[in-house]
């Protein structure tokens, strides 16, 4: 797991949420904008990152889930095998 208090991770984060869902490339060039180290580096960072409220989309980008979340009521209909597992299928259509 990527250390959540290390600066670089922090500023990404912070990227993130500002900017929306990225495409990993489109994230690292902004981290190399900032700053952040090296296009290659960076590139790695956001593939491999590894935090908490990151998630991902179907489309490749990842997004920071507290600020894509954020406001938003979800609703789902649970079905019986949902209740009885515990466990809710997030590609039921």
């Amino acid at each position: 797991m990527t250390d959540p208090t290390d600066p670089t991770v922090e500023a990404a984060m912070a990227l993130l949420r500002e900017h929306g869902p990225l495409h990993p490339d489109e994230w690292a060039r902004l981290l190399v904008a900032e700053g952040h180290g090296y296009l290659a580096d960076m590139e790695e960072l956001t593939e491999y990152l590894d935090h908490r409220r990151l998630g991902y989309l179907a489309d490749g980008r990842s997004a920071a889930l507290d600020t894509l979340l954020s406001g938003r009521v979800l609703t789902h209909r649970l079905t019986d095998t949902e209740i009885s597992s515990g466990i809710l299928d997030a590609h039921r259509t």
